[in-house]
C-alpha cells in the first residue's frame, strides 16, 4: 500500500476532495494525483461510515462488501475523460467479487487504492485494494 497522509490531515489542509452525497452515509477523501502506481486508469482514496457503529463484525464486512463497489466503475471511466455524472453514460457492477482476510471496522477510516488494467467495448475490469493500514 502506498504511504499516503492520514484523511483528516488532507481535508484540514484543503489538499484532497472529501465527499459526501446527499442522503449517504459513506464519506470519500480522494487523494490528489495517483500516488499508487502512475498508471493512468488508477486512484487512492479514503473511506469511511459517517457515524459509529456496533461492535458487530458481521454487519462491518456487509456494509464493507457494499462500499467496496464505489468508485471501481469511476477508476475505469479516468483515462477515457468521462465522468459518471455524464448524461449519456449508465453504469452498473456486472460482477463484484471481494475477499475479506481479516475483520475491519467501517466506521474508521480505510485507504482504498484502486486501478483499472482494461477498458474498453463498453466494459471495464477494476480491482481494488482496502487496508486500515496506518497512514504518514
Amino acid at each position: 500500500m502506498p504511504n499516503v497522509p492520514a484523511p483528516e490531515a488532507l481535508i484540514k489542509n484543503g489538499e484532497a476532495k472529501h465527499e459526501r452525497f446527499p442522503g449517504h452515509p459513506i464519506e470519500f477523501v480522494h487523494l490528489p494525483g495517483n500516488p499508487d502506481s502512475g498508471t493512468p486508469a488508477g486512484q487512492c482514496l479514503w473511506f469511511r461510515l459517517s457515524g459509529t457503529l456496533p461492535d458487530d463484525p458481521a454487519l462491518h464486512r456487509h456494509l464493507l462488501s457494499y462500499a467496496s463497489d464505489f468508485n471501481l466503475l469511476t477508476t475505469s471511466l479516468i483515462p477515457h475523460g468521462i465522468e459518471y455524472r455524464d448524461p449519456k453514460l449508465r453504469i452498473a457492477s456486472l460482477d463484484h467479487a471481494l475477499w475479506l482476510h481479516q475483520d475491519t471496522r467501517l466506521d474508521d477510516w480505510l485507504l482504498y487504492v484502486i486501478d483499472s488494467p482494461w477498458a474498453g467495448g463498453a466494459r471495464g475490469l477494476a480491482r481494488g485494494i482496502f487496508t486500515a493500514a496506518t497512514a504518514a
